[in-house]
């Protein structure tokens, strides 16, 4: 889900191409399409489609928070200065020092006279504060600046230039709206589907694209009912806000058949086009590849506008402030994939198989060949994050880098092109492919698509369900310890191979598979009981780990020793690093090194200011234990903070994420600061397996 927060990107939402091929997209795609009960309040009718100028003109006073009719200011969105009215502060305050220093005084000195010199002097103080915590980003609004240098006797346009000043000035009262206007939601769906959609004869994919939206419409239908609330007073101060009612949400739907254009011959370690960009972010047209049309890329963007008429007759923000919409997103990308199951089993007789355990549900007799040969796009990225040394969180940024060729192409020149790389990459017939993936169609009749209705999807049993959604290794808690029941719904949505018959059915099971003990636990209710769904679960396994850890935390306050090392081992191990280092530690660090290598707590807890010394005497630790033969490992809630455990102490780490239980004998160390934190374990060497 991305936040809508500035008026270029509702511009973005309201491009049918909305960045999916940006230049480019089909000629014949859908157009936008009106949803949300809500819309009727502002006189719009949902299922309409936005077809002209005055329709966008609509959605922008919407995301702006005016009725489109009337004009009305419905609710009133955050304004800040415009960043063009603003200069940066380092050239000032780097102006301020110089001239100080020529004065023979401070920068505060120069401000320090005539009437309201405090509110001069908070100000600049404010600005380098802001110069240290931004550094060179920070800008000040030009009128600040202004006073600011009069007092200390600058010319601002010797300082920046007269013509940066008078453009600056020229936005010096200018504002630009911000805060949270909107959210886009992404409804996907798996690529063999948009495979068959994008290669079929035009009827049938035409059929599968309406049956698409439909199931989009259904997620639609369940955000409203979750998530179309609104908020009434604020949490705090002895109070809580009140959730009320709504006549229901506002936006638009567009749905995309392709991805974004790709090169006519990519290779797998081929770079993408952002790659081909000077320092300056420019692409040499020239040395740019021939594109050809996107691969076929079935997708759905909803944009929700953040307000709606609540029952007390105020408009409102929806979902608190959008928090209880990003928790379900997921649930509404698995409805939608899980409807699409269902109707296309139904209507054309598709079957859903599992190729990856855990992974999407695939159609049945679409060549993997095709799967992968018609995703291009994300396999020219990936190459490009492995070329570069990126982590697997930089897909977003270096797709956004990429720059495409301009494409004018119809519905039907696209739909031959993938015919032909279809036919190529099955090593046969596309049509074939087609007629096996969907055997059920027949052409269209009288009550819709495909053969008539049958009968209802079955449901996997809540013992089959339970046993994959809580699997230790790869379940909900495998990297949390605490789930929400939205959060269980989405897992039992997606081990519907079958899909749904509606929302209630997923729902049904998700009480009977949270009803089951021997996995389940139910936990007392925290701070956001005013959102959907919000109940609160762990695991029984979860939970055994936790009482094991407790006990050996007990354990070792009672007096039992862990791991304990000789006091001659734990001397020459701090030998040994004060060597190293090439300084000796304090009298205050000899003692905590003593308590951590001799004492044999359980559990000890190292705080200290940054530059303390921490890691210095982890590092002395960890050579203590291993010359004990003891294992040691570290985690971290952050991967920065293990990623320096490791480069700084030398102490293997990694992200947290539960393991089995920790062995009984096992003591451990948990060195922190104010920042974040790291936590380092040993274990006897015997145990084969280090703990975290």
């Amino acid at each position: 889900m991305t936040k809508l927060s500035a008026d270029a990107q509702t511009e973005y939402r309201l491009d049918e191409t909305c960045g999916c091929a940006v230049d480019y997209r089909l000629a014949n795609d859908q157009p936008l399409e009106w949803i949300g009960q809500g819309l009727r309040d502002v006189g719009i009718e949902p299922g309409s489609l936005l077809l002209t100028d005055d329709d966008r003109d609509d959605a922008r006073a919407l995301v702006a928070g005016c009725d489109p009719g009337t004009g009305e200011q419905l609710v009133d969105r955050k304004q800040v200065l415009d960043p063009r009215g603003k200069l940066a502060a380092r050239t000032f305050v780097d102006a301020m020092r110089a001239a100080a220093e020529a004065a023979g005084t401070t920068p505060a000195g120069l401000l320090d006279h005539g009437t309201a010199p405090k509110t001069r002097l908070k100000r600049y103080a404010q600005l380098e504060r802001g110069l240290v915590r931004e550094g060179d980003a920070h800008k000040v609004p030009v009128k600040e600046l202004g006073v600011l240098a009069r007092a200390a006797g600058l010319d601002l346009d010797v300082v920046y230039g007269a013509d940066r000043v008078a453009t600056a000035m020229q936005w010096a009262s200018a504002k630009v709206t911000i805060g949270n206007m909107g959210f886009d939601v992404t409804l996907e769906c798996p690529k063999t589907l948009s495979v068959v959609a994008g290669t079929a004869p035009t009827a049938l994919g035409k059929a599968l694209r309406d049956t698409y939206m439909e199931a989009a419409r259904e997620s639609v239908a369940y955000l409203e009912d979750t998530c179309g609330y609104a908020m009434a007073g604020h949490h705090g101060d002895g109070q809580r806000a009140e959730r009320r009612d709504t006549s229901g949400l506002l936006g638009w739907a567009m749905l995309h058949q392709a991805a974004r254009p790709v090169p006519d011959a990519p290779a797998a370690d081929a770079p993408v086009d952002g790659d081909r960009a000077d320092e300056d972010g420019a692409v040499d047209e020239d040395q740019q590849p021939r594109h050809s049309p996107g691969d076929p890329h079935l997708h759905v963007h909803l944009t929700l506008v953040n307000m709606a008429h609540a029952d007390d007759g105020k408009w409102r923000t929806i979902a608190a402030g959008g928090r209880d919409l990003h928790r379900h997103a997921r649930v509404a990308d698995a409805y939608n994939e899980a409807r699409m199951r269902a109707l296309t089993a139904r209507r054309f007789g598709m079957r859903w198989e599992r190729r990856v355990p855990g992974g999407a549900w695939e159609v049945v007799g679409v060549p993997e060949e095709m799967r992968v040969g018609f995703s291009r796009r994300s396999t020219a990225i990936a190459a490009s994050i492995a070329t570069k040394g990126l982590g697997p969180g930089a897909g977003k940024s270096v797709g956004s880098a990429t720059r495409r060729a301009k494409l004018s192409v119809t519905e039907d020149e696209t739909r031959a092109v993938w015919r032909e790389r279809g036919t190529a990459l099955a090593g046969r017939d596309v049509d074939l492919v087609v007629a096996e993936a969907a055997p059920g169609w027949d052409g269209p009749h009288p009550t819709g698509p495909g053969t008539p209705p049958g009968g209802p999807p079955r449901l996997p049993s809540p013992t089959d369900v339970a046993a994959r959604i809580w699997d230790p290794e790869t379940g909900l808690t495998s990297h949390r310890k605490v789930v929400t029941r939205v959060d269980v719904l989405a897992a039992v949505l997606e081990e519907c191979g079958e899909g749904v018959e509606n929302i209630a059915q997923a729902q049904a099971l998700t009480d009977q598979v949270l009803d089951l003990t021997e996995w389940v636990v139910p936990l007392p209710g925290g701070g956001q009981r005013h959102m959907s769904d919000a109940a609160r679960y762990t695991t029984v396994d979860i939970v055994e780990a936790e009482k094991t850890v407790t006990a050996h935390a007990i354990a070792g306050m009672r007096g039992r020793r862990f791991a304990a090392v000789p006091v001659d081992v734990a001397a020459a191990a701090v030998e040994v690093c004060e060597t190293t280092q090439q300084w000796r530690f304090s009298p205050e660090q000899l003692a905590v090194l003593d308590r951590f290598l001799t004492a044999g707590n359980a559990i000890e807890s190292l705080v200290g200011v940054a530059g303390a010394g921490k890691t210095s005497l982890m590092t002395a630790a960890r050579t203590g234990w291993e010359a004990r033969d003891l294992i040691v490992a570290g985690a971290s809630t952050a991967s920065v903070a293990a990623e320096n455990l490791f480069r700084e102490s030398a102490i293997p780490a990694r992200s947290s994420k539960p393991t089995a239980p920790a062995p009984k004998s096992c003591p451990s160390a948990t060195p922190s600061s104010s920042a974040r934190s790291a936590s380092a374990a040993c274990s006897p060497r015997s145990t084969g397996s280090p703990t975290a």
